[in-house]
């Protein structure tokens, strides 16, 4: 296991695209990588301005684990043994778990690993980021990933929505304007130009710029914590579809803290999940 500094997110961005050429390769071996991260700690002038962008009031959002927490992501994916290029994989599910102990002040040491078990057909990574300070867990993030890849058998598709949703209790319309793609960029560090040109969208399959999932993410959860007057420290979410620049959505979320945000024209789910 190596330890390292962990590097921005902005410097790894470019060096991922470049992974464009891998295509998508296992041999008979699981693919298991782990790395650990020492000194990390929190932009907190970057923190500020996520909550003032998100209107949150607690002190450290649960969502914010996750922005820090790409960055190890990442670093992961670069990593030589990883075979598999980074543009062409896609985010189906995610969970941030965070503790009261969580010290904004404070470094923190970080553990990072992801796994792709050998199989035909597409592959499923899940990478773990555990966040650490003075040897005590004080925040997690599982994320899960598919690389699309053909089969000459039918694989299974994974079911990621939520399949029941009780009626709704507090409901609002969204539009999300085309602007949100780079300002969203500027403030998380994630410069994927998927999220702002046209051009790069459509090289990986996408008709025009699509919106930052976890933007949508921690618009959920601003919104919910104020209906609710709490701090949720647990967000589970699973990605179903893109949102693409600009749009017109509608948010839900019924009294068992389930939320999803929706088409309501077309009836299809984007995105769907749980707080606690």
């Amino acid at each position: 296991m190596s330890n390292t500094v962990l590097p921005p997110l902005s410097k790894l961005l470019f060096p991922a695209y470049l992974t464009f050429r891998k295509g998508i390769k296992i041999s008979d071996v699981d693919i298991k990588i782990d790395q650990e991260f020492s000194n990390v700690s929190i932009d907190l002038a970057n923190l500020a301005a996520y909550k003032k962008y998100f209107n949150f009031e607690s002190e450290l959002p649960a969502t914010y684990i996750y922005v820090v927490a790409q960055r190890a992501l990442l670093h992961l994916m670069l990593n030589k043994e990883f075979t598999i290029a980074v543009p062409g994989i896609v985010h189906i599910s995610n969970e941030v778990q965070l503790t009261p102990q969580f010290n904004i002040t404070q470094k923190f040491e970080i553990k990072a690993s992801i796994h792709v078990p050998v199989k035909e057909g597409s592959l499923f990574p899940t990478a773990e980021i555990i966040f650490y300070q003075k040897g005590k867990e004080v925040a997690r993030n599982i994320s899960n990933y598919i690389a699309k890849r053909k089969s000459a058998k039918k694989s299974s598709k994974r079911e990621q929505e939520v399949s029941t949703f009780d009626l709704a209790r507090f409901s609002e319309e969204w539009v999300i304007e085309k602007s949100v793609g780079k300002s969203y960029a500027q403030l998380s560090n994630d410069k994927n130009p998927i999220h702002t040109s046209k051009l790069f969208a459509k090289l990986v399959g996408f008709k025009r710029p699509i919106a930052h999932g976890w933007y949508s993410v921690s618009r959920v959860v601003s919104v919910a914590e104020k209906e609710n007057n709490c701090t949720f420290k647990s967000v589970q979410v699973a990605f179903n579809k893109p949102i693409y620049l600009p749009s017109k959505v509608q948010f839900e979320l019924n009294g068992g803290n389930q939320f999803r945000v929706i088409n309501a024209e077309k009836s299809y789910t984007y995105l769907a999940g749980y707080l606690s």
